[in-house]
């Protein structure tokens, strides 16, 4: 029997692809992600900026942190179910450890950032349901200051500057004419406020992060504007 939608069953797993060649579960996980938190991010050769929004469906509740350590000098951002995020950033601080603990340095951000994709992409080839979050991965190693992205499908993309969640679209647009790679920490972090303030009207508190390589120096802060 036809789905009532027109899909024919085709998005009742994640394992299942459509006749175009879609798989249904994923782009529902994908929604997910658009209903959540505003994260902002923007890097330079010096370091990087993240930018987080804080809001709960509660006005009783106490705001739940929105970038977590991960390292020493890695942190990671989400937008999507809290739930999904717990799980997954639990098990990248485990991965930095067993780099730290095999190799004895610190743990190289790309090579965390593949295997924890990894997890993501087990979930729509092996059954279950695809995780509804996207994870951003930020921080230096031995490299230099990087920006990561795992999206639920379990692509990977090293990325210069992002905007995940809520009206990612209209901030993706702002990033783009804004976005200098020769702009100061400091401007960076002003670039993405005024990004923050125009997109969301300026409503809602956000956490930010600010990781100076040179300096070896991490700052993170509430602000409410």
């Amino acid at each position: 029997m036809m789905d009532p939608r027109g899909m024919g069953g085709y998005d009742r797993i994640a394992t299942m692809f459509s006749p175009d060649g879609r798989i249904h579960q994923i782009e529902y996980a994908r929604e997910a992600v658009k209903r959540g938190s505003l994260v902002l991010a923007a890097r330079n050769h010096n370091g990087l900026v993240m930018l987080s929004e804080l809001k709960h469906s509660n006005p009783l509740f106490e705001y739940n942190e929105k970038i977590f350590q991960i390292d020493e000098f890695i942190y990671a951002a989400y937008s999507g179910l809290l739930a999904d995020s717990r799980v997954l950033i639990d098990q990248a601080r485990i991965e930095a450890q067993i780099q730290r603990i095999y190799y004895n340095e610190e743990p190289n951000l790309d090579v965390l950032a593949w295997k924890i994709s990894n997890i993501f992409q087990k979930v729509t080839q092996y059954g279950g349901r695809p995780f509804g979050v996207s994870l951003l991965f930020a921080g230096f190693d031995h490299e230099g200051p990087s920006l990561h992205l795992i999206e639920p499908s379990g692509a990977k993309f090293t990325v210069n500057a992002i905007a995940l969640g809520k009206k990612e679209d209209d901030a993706t647009d702002l990033l783009k004419e804004s976005y200098n790679p020769d702009a100061s920490l400091t401007e960076m972090k002003e670039m993405l406020l005024d990004i923050y303030e125009k997109v969301l009207g300026g409503k809602e508190p956000a956490e930010i992060l600010l990781i100076n390589q040179e300096k070896r120096e991490i700052k993170k802060e509430r602000v409410n504007l």
